[in-house]
């Protein structure tokens, strides 16, 4: 039997091992640079949201402000005010964050606001039982809605990478105040809000009728998610670039 002849061995290319990539690895973290843009467009859509309902209805519909944003659904504003929350929702859906909570509230959120708009709310006068029992299903996905909303703000934004030490700049110092008033005022929003929406007492009285609390509430809350989304993105007191 013949020795086995050995030769040099093939040249190539060595193999590096392969990395075990976890969440919220510095990997992931720079492959979802292209997801950072989301906050801002999360952002500018919730704060536009009050605003185009309020001047689109009354400059192309001739109509008056209703009782609250969701109202509009019934209105010839109803194409605009389900694509903002489709889009909210996909964008919401679309975010990675750096740790996988984000992510996963991110893709709660997301859905919460589809379901806002996939239930339209209960329409004022006449309702049939069907639509009574969307209005209920809408009420509890808004409120789903911005209890997540206020996690991400007053929780997830505030938090400090513990790579990185030094990154609790007086900058982000100033952000998270900003992240925490967010927070509060959506946290009151929804609470003063959402009982004068659900109460029929307060609801029918004239004072609600006429000067639409509902909706100022519900405009108050949007502008301070949108204004938390565009501080973490960056559009307000940014840490300076080295």
């Amino acid at each position: 039997m013949s020795p086995k002849r050995t030769g040099p061995a093939k040249k190539g290319k060595s193999r590096s091992p392969k990395k075990n990539i976890s969440p919220g690895s510095k990997e992931i973290r720079e492959s979802a640079i292209s997801y950072l843009k989301l906050r801002s467009y999360i952002g500018w859509l919730a704060i536009s949201l009050p605003f185009v309902m309020y001047v689109g209805g009354k400059l192309f519909f001739q109509q008056k402000l209703l009782f609250s944003i969701s109202a509009y659904y019934y209105t010839d504003m109803r194409t605009a005010f389900v694509g903002a929350l489709w889009a909210i929702g996909f964008f919401l859906f679309s975010y990675r964050g750096y740790e996988a909570k984000d992510t996963y509230a991110g893709i709660f959120a997301g859905l919460c606001a589809i379901g806002i708009s996939i239930f339209p709310t209960t329409p004022d006068g006449g309702a049939t039982s069907q639509q009574q029992m969307f209005g209920i299903f809408h009420f509890i996905f808004a409120l789903l809605f911005f209890i997540t909303l206020i996690y991400f703000s007053i929780f997830l934004f505030r938090k400090t990478d513990p790579e990185r030490p030094r990154s609790m700049t007086d900058q982000k110092i100033k952000r998270n105040k900003l992240y925490l008033v967010c927070g509060v005022v959506m946290f009151v929003c929804i609470m003063i809000g959402g009982t004068v929406f659900s109460l029929p007492g307060l609801a029918d009285l004239p004072f609600t009728h006429t000067y639409h609390p509902v909706y100022w509430f519900e405009a108050g809350a949007d502008i301070a998610f949108g204004v938390s989304w565009i501080t973490k993105d960056g559009a307000i007191w940014a840490d300076e670039k080295l």
